[in-house]
């Protein structure tokens, strides 16, 4: 689904209508970034996996990726890994920033410990950083996999799409239906779009609980 197309089918829902163009659009933007994209569950498709993240010789930090939104961290493979010298791949361990400082700390000049041969050992997710220790001597990688923010609708022109107009339109436009039936005092259109976006809801969680499963180790004896 296009934008375009996004638009026309909120403002059928609405009536028919053929104005409020702009309105719908902000609302689209808005239900997407501060309902759909935080909570405690957010769908596969707005998962970056083991994304290549440089840190610098000498720097404990790497400043977070835009759209940032959170580490992947489903139990299933590990939100950050490297690639030690002898080609085995090392997850890193995330820990509270004081918990790390406090752990890694050298005991002569308080300063985080250094490392000559391989990579850090632990990372720390602060506001806008991700904080490394020990802290390598040489330029380094880490593989991090986490949550992006999509495009947002008003950035994508109206004949484009994004993730969730390609994965799950039917949940960003129906959510952005009940807000704006409920800023016009139309309750059957309320109703209306809040019917859809429940079945849409449904069929989304259902997919996410599937893909969760087939990522699942099988147990010998287990019904899973």
């Amino acid at each position: 689904m296009t934008r375009a197309e996004a638009i026309t089918y909120i403002q059928q829902g609405l009536a028919w209508r053929t104005d409020k163009s702009a309105e719908i659009l902000v609302m689209m933007d808005f239900m997407q970034k501060d309902e759909l994209e935080k909570g405690t569950s957010l769908p596969w498709f707005l998962q970056i996996e083991d994304d290549p993240l440089t840190g610098t010789a000498d720097v404990a930090y790497i400043d977070l990726p835009s759209g940032y939104i959170r580490p992947v961290e489903d139990g299933a493979e590990p939100a950050m890994f490297r690639t030690a010298s002898s080609g085995r791949r090392q997850v890193l361990r995330r820990m509270n920033y004081s918990h790390m400082v406090e752990y890694y700390q050298d005991a002569e000049d308080g300063n985080l410990q250094a490392e000559t041969d391989e990579g850090p050992r632990a990372y720390a997710l602060r506001s806008t950083r991700l904080y490394f220790a020990p802290v390598p001597t040489v330029a380094w990688t880490v593989y991090h996999s986490y949550y992006k923010h999509d495009d947002l609708p008003s950035t994508i022109g109206a004949s484009g799409t994004n993730l969730w107009l390609t994965e799950a339109p039917g949940v960003l436009t129906n959510l952005v239906g009940m807000r704006m039936a409920d800023d016009f005092e139309h309750p059957e259109a309320l109703k209306k779009f809040g019917t859809r976006f429940a079945s849409s809801m449904a069929r989304l969680t259902a997919e996410m609980g599937a893909r969760e499963s087939a990522d699942a180790e099988i147990v010998m004896g287990s019904e899973a």
